[in-house]
Order: structure tokens, then C-alpha cells, then sequence
């Protein structure tokens, strides 16, 4: 759906002012995170090149993905609620998503649902010879699930969640050297 002109107006206000001050090195990170989880995806990097290069024209382009995760910055009271770094940080999940290296499941998904959801992502072969051997209940939840896959992965892969603080889990299969990246940058 495309963004109308009234629309356009109010978010470039309203970014206009988020990024009155902005600052590409501090959101570097979110390119070193992308590379490490997409192996460097030539497609995923363009996309996250732009956003830090041009973040006002990458924002407003994605604005519909934004509203869809209801952030709405077409909305002038809104300004106080929405936060850049969680602007940046969505537009690298969503990149991800775009180009099958994350995958979103609702939190009350099903065990079927669950393990259809990491066959989709492209690095799904790092995980793909351990699960024919694994007896997944399908009275547990995705925590669970994740907690038992990784306990028979053995550190050799792991299934993670991007939290955006929502009830979906955004999963990620990540090898150790992204894993600790990750949590590096957690910190």
C-alpha cells in the first residue's frame, strides 16, 4: 500500500526530527550483526547500507512495514514513542526476514508450525541432522523447543530469537562465532 503524500509529510517531519542529531557510527553495529547473521548477504547489506547512508529516504520507503509492527511515525504525537535505535534495529530484522535469514513464529505456534518455520530459513542445513533424532513434545513452547534443539546442537549451532519486544519470536539460527557476536553486542 503505497504511502500517501499527507502521510509522507508527517513522517519526514517527524524524522526530521529523530534524525536531527543522528550519527551513522552509532549504528554500525547493526551492520556487523546482519553480515555475521547473513554471511554477509550481499542483498541484506545493500539493504542496511542505505538505510544508515539515507535513513530519512530508507524510512520513509519502509514506512508500511513500520505501521505494520505499529510504529506509527506518520503520526506527530507519536514522536516521544518512537526510538531510532529501535528504527534501525527493526529495519535490520525485517532485512533478515526479507531475505530468509530470520523468520518470524507466533509465541502459541504449534510444533509443526514451529519446525516448518526454521526449515525456511537459508541456514537451515546447520541445524537440519539433529532434529530427525530429537522426540520435541508438542505440549512445550518455542523456548523449549529452542532450549532442546541447542542442548542437542552442543554448541556446534544455535537457534535464537531476536527480541523486539513483541509476542512473536523472530528466530535466527546462528553458528557460534555469530552467536557470541550477539551476545556481545547485547551487552
Amino acid at each position: 500500500m503505497p504511502v500517501s503524500k499527507r502521510e509522507k509529510l508527517k513522517t519526514m517531519n517527524i524524522l526530521d526530527i529523530l534524525l536531527k542529531e543522528y550519527e551513522r557510527r552509532d549504528y554500525e553495529d547493526i551492520l556487523e550483526i546482519a553480515e555475521a547473521i547473513s554471511a554477509n548477504h550481499e542483498d541484506v547489506m545493500r539493504q542496511l547500507e542505505w538505510a544508515l547512508t539515507h535513513p530519512k529516504e530508507y524510512f520513509t520507503k519502509n514506512a508500511q512495514r513500520f505501521h505494520e509492527r505499529e510504529i506509527d511515525y506518520e503520526n506527530e504525537e507519536a514522536e516521544d514513542e518512537i526510538d531510532l535505535d529501535d528504527l534501525f534495529f527493526l529495519a535490520m530484522v525485517d532485512e533478515l526476514q526479507e531475505y530468509g535469514y530470520l523468520y518470524e513464529v507466533d509465541w502459541k505456534c504449534s510444533l509443526e508450525d514451529f519446525l516448518w518455520s526454521l526449515e525456511q530459513l537459508k541456514n537451515y542445513t546447520m541445524i537440519s541432522h539433529i532434529l530427525p533424532s530429537l522426540n520435541l513434545d508438542e505440549n512445550f513452547n518455542v523456548d523449549m523447543w529452542i532450549e532442546k534443539i541447542n542442548d542437542a546442537l552442543d554448541g556446534k549451532a544455535y537457534i535464537c530469537y531476536v527480541d523486539i519486544d513483541s509476542d512473536s519470536f523472530p528466530l535466527i539460527i546462528a553458528s557460534p562465532e555469530t552467536y557470541r557476536l550477539i551476545g556481545e553486542n547485547d551487552s
